[in-house]
């Protein structure tokens, strides 16, 4: 058994109107028998100016593990005040990906 870490990072261009996401490619070389994904930093905005802000929601998960390929994916979500995604809004997330290798 060994650990080893990876580290990817999800670019979420200016939009409006749902959530964002993403999916990353990781491959690790070897059989994954164990996997866990942890934010390590993000950068949230909105790309036309300030606003009251309701909800900013990150999400990351494993999507799937096929021996030595493991999918992150990443959902990506800012609404203002009025509850509504009409306003402009980009950001990135990066993120570690920690596999146990056979």
């Amino acid at each position: 058994m060994a650990i080893k870490m990876a580290f990817t990072n999800f670019a979420f261009p200016s939009v409006t109107g749902s959530a964002q996401h993403q999916t990353n490619h990781i491959n690790f070389g070897r059989t994954v028998q164990n996997v866990a994904v942890m934010l390590t930093g993000f950068d949230i905005k909105y790309t036309n100016g300030d606003h009251h802000v309701l909800q900013e929601s990150i999400q990351l998960r494993i999507g799937g593990n096929n021996g030595g390929r493991v999918d992150v994916e990443a959902t990506f979500l800012l609404r203002d005040g009025s509850g509504n995604i009409d306003d402009p809004y980009s950001g990135s997330i990066d993120a570690v990906v920690l596999a146990d290798l056979v």
